[in-house]
């Protein structure tokens, strides 16, 4: 029973892919030098994708104000990177800007939503 649980996982390249090839074999093996430089990428883009959401409870004592300031400059960025991703891939800027921001604001209602679950 477990084979047959791990048979449709273990894929060759040279096994038929019915309109589906998995996107692991399609993948090139990292360069090992790039590991520090591929870490400090995305730590850095962490770092600056949480301080605009974060920036407005560094000047604004009431903390309900602050969140309504957090959520304009986080939907206005998501727009701003969905336009631009679109742009680049291919896809209409302005509906993949408009994707990427409900997606977000979904994600952080449900997010917000689950929190108040929780609070004491």
């Amino acid at each position: 029973a477990a084979a047959a649980a791990i048979a449709p996982i273990s894929v060759t390249r040279k096994a038929p892919h019915h309109g589906f090839t998995p996107v692991i074999l399609l993948l090139k093996k990292p360069d090992p030098k790039r590991a520090t430089k591929s870490a400090l990428n995305i730590g850095l883009s962490y770092i600056a994708g949480g301080i605009i959401p974060l920036s407005p409870y560094f000047f604004i004592a009431s903390s309900a104000e602050a969140l309504k300031y957090s959520v304009v400059a986080t939907l206005i960025c998501l727009f701003v990177f969905g336009f631009f991703k679109s742009k680049i891939t291919g896809v209409n800027p302005w509906l993949g800007a408009l994707r990427v921001t409900l997606i977000g604001a979904m994600a952080a209602a449900a997010a917000f939503g689950v929190a108040k679950l929780f609070e004491r």
